[in-house]
């Protein structure tokens, strides 16, 4: 399932994908209270080609206080003001990428994401269309690339990792793209997604 067929094949199966997110994905967000970790939210843009789903990414910049130079979707820590974790997502995904919320048709939710560094991240699927004009801040967005969602909704890819920090064993997963490394919070995410879409496709395990 990595864009393998003809036309009309593919966008058949951009469609079921598509319909399964809308069938799977919660149209409200889980509500979590805690003191002790930061609101915040992604956006996990998948734009709308013929006949296939693309997922955008980012790269940030190498001078940000927080994961300098690493892969993720846009998001952000929820402002005073946003009225939703999607306000949230769509307001970064405009500072970071000059998107116009407008033109995100958002799919659903995602189960929340306890990072290590102490954020509760809701992440919202959107689906946008493709070629969109984008606008992206250099300051914090130092490449913006795309990838077939086909490719990375197979578990086989996905690697669990060990690192010592401080005395103890941190597990974290990566997914790897060409050159590319997605690991962390964002291979987390996705991985999340492919757990709730696996059962209902052929995916090589």
């Amino acid at each position: 399932m990595t864009g393998e067929g003809t036309p009309p094949i593919r966008a058949q199966r951009k469609r079921d994908l598509l319909r399964l997110l809308r069938e799977r994905l919660p149209q409200k967000p889980h509500v979590v209270q805690s003191e002790a970790l930061r609101p915040a939210a992604v956006l996990i843009p998948l734009l709308d080609h013929p006949d296939e789903l693309q997922a955008l990414f980012t790269r940030r910049t190498g001078h940000l206080n927080r994961h300098a130079g690493e892969i993720c979707f846009p998001g952000g820590t929820v402002e005073v003001g946003d009225a939703s974790p999607l306000e949230t997502a769509l307001r970064e995904t405009r500072e970071e990428l000059g998107i116009d919320p407008g033109a995100v048709r958002p799919l659903g939710y995602l189960p929340p994401y306890h990072s290590r560094s102490g954020f509760h991240i809701t992440p919202v699927v959107g689906l946008l269309p493709a070629g969109l004009e984008m606008a992206a801040d250099p300051r914090e967005v130092a490449e913006v690339f795309e990838v077939p969602f086909t490719w990375l909704i197979q578990p086989h890819r996905y690697r669990e990792c060990r690192i010592e920090v401080g005395g103890m064993v941190r597990r974290y997963h990566e997914i790897r793209h060409g050159e590319r490394r997605i690991w962390g919070v964002t291979a987390g995410i996705l991985l999340s997604l492919v757990q709730i879409l696996r059962k209902d496709l052929p995916i090589a395990q």
